[in-house]
């Protein structure tokens, strides 16, 4: 059976808004006032080499890990504040074709970079809206983040499907990298701060996941199937 795994920000979460000001806040802490350009460089990327790009762009030494560990929890404690309860911000069409895929019986999963914690509240809120998950993993479950594969690696095996039974939909350059490094077909959504450009080596480009179905799916994994035989 072929399977789905989804980035979560920026692909199911529409959560551009939170992080940014929740890195706004933490970066200006440190004497840095982050513009646009430079969160969209790294949106989506683990929080240490963040932490660490942070404190040379404020003219600062290298943190050491307590220090970023410090920063980390600062952001994130108000990234989950922002995004908690009702406010969570559902990417438009995820609930809607979670559903489609869960109905149809695929197999689907979460990969992403961001921390436990708030892979948690994600999944809780997702369930309030009647979506669970085959597996998720996050960036506390691997050694390696994107783009190394190891999450999407790690994902598939969860599910017991082979890597070249899955699509990966993915918002960022380094999770493009990270899903054809795994063996997988991957959609590139083109959501805020992502233009179509920056995700050209995905195998389909969709500006909404309303483009996508169980058709789409199949098609792109019999294509890639053909391109590696």
């Amino acid at each position: 059976m072929p399977a789905v795994i989804f980035d979560l920000d920026g692909t199911l979460s529409d959560s551009w808004d939170a992080h940014f000001d929740a890195f706004v806040a933490v970066s200006t802490d440190l004497g840095h006032t982050l513009t646009t350009e430079e969160f969209a460089g790294f949106f989506g990327r683990a929080n240490e080499p963040i932490i660490e790009q942070l404190h040379d762009w404020a003219g600062l030494p290298a943190p050491d890990a307590a220090q970023i560990d410090a920063v980390a929890d600062a952001k994130e404690t108000r990234f989950r504040a922002a995004i908690a309860g009702d406010a969570y911000p559902y990417m438009a069409g995820a609930v809607e074709l979670l559903s489609t895929l869960t109905a149809a019986r695929w197999p689907v999963a979460i990969g992403t970079s961001t921390p436990r914690e708030n892979l948690v509240v994600s999944v809780d809120a997702f369930s309030r809206a009647g979506v669970t998950f085959d597996a998720t993993v996050c960036r506390t479950d691997v050694i390696n983040g994107k783009p190394d594969p190891e999450t999407f690696l790690r994902a598939a095996a969860l599910m017991g499907v082979p890597p070249h039974d899955c699509v990966v939909v993915e918002d960022a350059p380094s999770g493009i990298t990270a899903a054809h490094r795994g063996g997988m077909a991957c959609v590139g959504l083109a959501s805020r701060g992502r233009n179509r450009a920056a995700l050209a080596e995905a195998d389909l480009v969709v500006d909404s996941l309303a483009a996508l179905n169980t058709d789409v799916f199949a098609q792109l994994l019999a294509d890639h199937g053909r391109a590696g035989t």
